[in-house]
């Protein structure tokens, strides 16, 4: 898939911090990607990664390759297939990231990466909310399977691709919704990802 040359695509990715990680332990942050060099390149390495995992058709495989880009900007990515040897479970069970990295201190940072489609009103903030803590509760699970190697888990960010960016509404009525959740692990964090071009967005999102 090719990038269109454009000067005025080759700026900084605008990042907004909805809610803190100390309210509540709900961290919700809202990232509309643009193309950068640095990030084309690291999205086209990822690649290589995951059309390995799970399910690797094309447009699952670009949604975690540019996810995890976004998130991970250096270093080497574990993939599905990794996590499952490091877990010693033999098998990928729900949960199982879609990509994580060690880090220095011999913790372990980790991604979820799943796409909802959006609907207008509140029915479709609470369906977004749905689907976002459902792969909480999976990963949650693969956490408590893995035992102590789970505890050494610091991060877990579930990164949810949306076709368009939420309204102020929107995203406002999300936020009210979380923290009525009450208290979730506070190693979780939430980040929606709107993709950075319209031809992207089809192949996130295939009819």
């Amino acid at each position: 898939m090719r990038r269109k040359k454009n000067n005025k695509s080759l700026v900084a990715r605008r990042r907004e911090v909805l809610f803190s990680a100390s309210d509540r332990g709900l961290g919700l942050r809202v990232e509309e990607l643009t193309w950068t060099s640095p990030l084309w390149e690291r999205f086209n390495e990822l690649m290589e990664t995951t059309r390995y995992n799970l399910n690797g058709a094309r447009d699952n495989a670009v949604a975690e390759a540019l996810a995890l880009a976004s998130i991970y900007k250096q270093g080497p990515v574990l993939a599905e297939r990794d996590l499952v040897r490091v877990s010693g479970m033999g098998q990928i069970v729900p949960g199982t990231p879609d990509g994580a990295i060690l880090l220095q201190n011999g913790g372990m940072s980790a991604v979820q990466v799943v796409r909802s489609t959006l609907t207008p009103g509140r029915n479709g903030v609470a369906y977004l909310l749905h689907n976002l803590l459902v792969k909480v509760y999976k990963s949650l699970r693969w956490l408590l399977d893995l035992g102590p190697i789970g505890e050494t888990v610091a991060t877990f960010t579930i990164a949810c691709w949306v076709p368009t960016r939420l309204s102020t509404k929107a995203l406002g009525s999300l936020g009210q919704m979380l923290k009525q959740v009450g208290d979730i692990d506070r190693r979780f964090e939430f980040l929606l990802l709107v993709p950075p071009t319209k031809e992207f967005s089809k192949t996130i999102f295939p009819m």
